[in-house]
């Protein structure tokens, strides 16, 4: 068996760079660290550094052994932070991705249940797009993402997918830009603000326009979906976002909706680890939000590659 004591030493220096920083932050001699990560390395059978310059890489080997080590060490924290107390309450690192094009009022409603759970957890919150949230997910530094469409198929097994949440697509603009006729017609050369490419709803608006034959004057492509609603009130060009918004979209009448979209529903799902599936925050999400039922309507527009949302299993 692994021991703990000597791959902590060989984590440290594979999280700072050099035998001697990892000696400095532990308190030992570089001697003591390179000692320990010999004997590792002599219990693997497999070198996990290697001389390069007058400093040192890791192997490939060692690269994989990190890769595992972080993860450990990370269930070691979060262990310790869930058996500290403070005035009796538990609290519990929750690591949450959220996907960049995700609307921030959506987002604010799907947290809504983590914030209930305060000081129990601590949420911490971390944008970016998917394949960097994906890799922070598979190794373990993220409990859980909220995602606009199932995870890619090849990782199918090694994730679960829950929907949390659907709405229809509804179109927003200023007041004094309108459209004349039904939609999506109406959309022919108007200005619109069109979701970046790692958006499902892109594809969603791309075939509703090559169907119907309408060309809208794309005002620009963006993967923030703050800059988008912003761009909108500033009278820039027309927002697709989430019907379900419209009561926070429209109030001080920054926006007002133009009408809903035929045959584009947006989903929003939580993807994680199966054995980060029963995380207090993840557990809290899915009471107040996951779909139990068949949808009624003809799923989205899924990713290339992604696999199909799955129900976790008891």
């Amino acid at each position: 068996m692994i021991n703990l004591k000597q791959l902590h030493h060989f984590w440290l220096v594979g999280r700072t760079g050099s035998i001697q920083r990892a000696a400095e932050t532990s308190g030992l001699t570089p001697q003591t660290i390179s000692g320990q990560i010999g004997v590792l390395e002599g219990a693997i059978g497999r070198r996990l550094l290697r001389r390069k310059g007058r400093g040192i890489e890791l192997t490939e080997a060692g690269r994989i052994a990190l890769r595992y080590a972080e993860q450990i060490f990370r269930l070691a924290e979060e262990m310790e932070a869930a058996l500290t107390r403070e005035d009796e309450q538990p609290t519990l690192p929750y690591r949450l991705g959220l996907l960049d094009i995700v609307p921030k009022s959506l987002a604010a409603l799907l947290l809504e249940p983590v914030l209930e759970h305060q000081p129990r957890l601590r949420l911490s919150v971390i944008e970016d797009p998917l394949p960097r949230l994906l890799s922070e997910l598979m190794l373990g530094r993220l409990d859980a993402l909220i995602t606009d469409g199932p995870p890619p198929a090849q990782l199918g097994n090694k994730l679960q997918c829950r929907l949390l949440i659907e709405s229809r697509l509804a179109l927003y603009a200023r007041p004094g830009l309108s459209l004349a006729g039904p939609l999506p017609q109406a959309l022919g050369g108007a200005p619109l603000l069109l979701p970046g490419e790692s958006a499902v709803t892109r594809l969603a608006l791309l075939q509703l326009f090559d169907e119907h034959h309408v060309t809208p004057h794309i005002v620009g492509e963006f993967d923030d979906s703050a800059l988008m609603r912003t761009l909108a009130e500033n009278g820039a060009g027309i927002l697709p976002a989430p019907a379900i918004l419209e009561s926070t979209l429209c109030e001080r009448d920054a926006l007002r909706c133009l009408g809903i979209l035929p045959h584009i529903t947006e989903r929003y799902y939580l993807v994680t680890l199966e054995r980060k599936w029963h995380h207090p925050g993840n557990a809290a999400l899915l009471r107040r939000f996951a779909q139990d039922h068949q949808l009624d309507s003809p799923p989205a527009a899924p990713r290339p590659g992604s696999a199909a949302p799955s129900a976790p299993q008891p």
